[in-house]
């Protein structure tokens, strides 16, 4: 699904129910952040292409999506006000940010998220 150059500033709720979902480009919209709700929403994802927005926080729920590729251009999130994880985390890559971010969430509950949220 390629969503880019739309202008977009909030991701509508109905795109959860795209679960078999493996190609989700948003890039070069008006997005502050990423839905938590969409990360468990995706679990044949692939590819996920964010850049040119305006997002300053990664959810960690991202680095435990299954099928994401460890291929650093398979996420992308350049060019975005990061926060967290440090912006020279993740350009590169998400095997990177999963060895920043495991550790730092290990032991935590964490967010779960409701079993119906992708219902």
């Amino acid at each position: 699904l390629n969503l880019s150059n739309n202008r977009i500033r909030r991701l509508p709720n109905n795109l959860k129910h795209l679960t078999s979902l493996i190609y989700f480009n948003v890039s070069c919209n008006k997005l502050e952040e990423y839905p938590l709700t969409l990360c468990s929403c995706y679990p044949q994802l692939q590819i996920l292409k964010c850049s040119y927005n305006y997002i300053s926080v990664i959810p960690y729920e991202i680095i435990l999506l299954p099928e994401l590729c460890l291929k650093q251009e398979a996420v992308d999130f350049r060019h975005n006000p990061l926060t967290w994880p440090p912006v020279e985390v993740c350009n590169r890559g998400l095997e990177s940010m999963r060895n920043y971010i495991e550790p730092k969430v290990e032991g935590a509950q964490g967010v779960q998220a409701e079993e119906d949220s992708c219902q």
